[in-house]
């Protein structure tokens, strides 16, 4: 096994770059508050394994923040394995303080919860044909949590708590719930929103750049130019009569919302039926011609 093997799990990272995931990896901030906070809670009341929990909680912040950023075999295992110990922890508590287990059965409830979680994903998988681990982004390794909240919850409401615990439980799972939906998400909107760019993408996915920006880098930072319609000429520029013409004809067409001509430099040099329709003659002046084609060839001098 390569310890040092890239691994890229989530849309955000386009590169094994360290800040590749920066929303990812400065989120984690996040468990670092709630387990200070959790901690000094839990030393004011003198609760041992509240504060146990609590470190666990830094813990989990410190190990994503390994993984998304050095985004390795090993920093994933720091991210996983804290919160595998910190979702079992927390379910052996439950039982002893919640639903006032034993210490013997708390532990038999934890080896069986952990039983039942190793064999979920194989089941699912049987059962569905295919890879749900894969269908689901590995959101399906922590339904077991979201569902021992919710068990634990009706282990309550059949006790008669009169609690608010059982109702803050479901909330805890619900929410969970959430962020499991989100995760999953993650690889299918990231690819649509690779093939359709966005203006604003969702905080998973790297900013796609827009089409206009693109062209405007392309470009040279300049916005490429209108080919709508005609465009002005320098006044240096002779301007042809057939040019004249066409470009009044372009602005005629298009006033009517037909489709206009092409640029009148591209059609100087065409007749006047260069558009698929006779134009109108030209009103432009013509040098007047005193000698006809006809006498204008040469004619053998007469004699005197």
């Amino acid at each position: 096994m390569d310890w040092f093997e890239p691994i890229a799990g989530y849309c955000e990272r386009g590169s094994p770059a360290f800040w590749a995931e920066p929303v990812n990896a400065v989120s984690n901030a996040a468990f670092l508050v709630a387990g200070t906070v959790a901690f000094r809670r839990a030393r004011t009341v003198d609760d041992r394994p509240a504060a146990a929990l609590a470190l666990l909680t830094a813990i989990v912040g410190v190990g994503s923040f390994l993984f998304h950023t050095l985004a390795v075999r090993w920093a994933m295992l720091a991210d996983v394995v804290p919160i595998a110990v910190f979702i079992h922890a927390y379910f052996f508590l439950a039982m002893v303080r919640f639903l006032r287990f034993g210490l013997v059965a708390a532990a038999a409830a934890t080896l069986a919860f952990a039983g039942f979680g190793f064999g979920l994903v194989p089941a699912l998988d049987a059962a569905a044909g295919r890879s749900v681990e894969a269908l689901t982004n590995g959101s399906v390794d922590y339904l077991p949590a979201v569902l021992a909240l919710l068990g634990v919850a009706l282990g309550l409401r059949w006790l008669g708590d009169p609690s608010p615990t059982g109702e803050r439980l479901v909330a805890l799972a619900l929410l969970f719930g959430v962020s499991l939906a989100l995760r999953t998400m993650d690889r299918s909107v990231c690819a649509r929103a690779r093939r359709h760019p966005l203006p604003l993408a969702p905080a998973e996915c790297r900013h796609p750049l827009r089409p206009g920006r693109r062209r405007r880098a392309a470009s040279g930072g300049v916005a490429p130019p209108v080919t709508g319609g005609a465009r002005r000429r320098p006044r240096d520029r002779p301007i042809s009569c057939a040019s004249r013409q066409i470009e009044a004809e372009g602005r005629r067409r298009s006033r009517w919302g037909a489709r206009r001509t092409p640029r009148p430099s591209a059609l100087a040099d065409r007749p006047p039926t260069a558009q698929g329709r006779r134009l109108r003659k030209p009103a432009c002046p013509r040098a007047s011609a005193s000698v006809s084609p006809v006498s204008a060839r040469s004619v053998p001098p007469s004699s005197a």
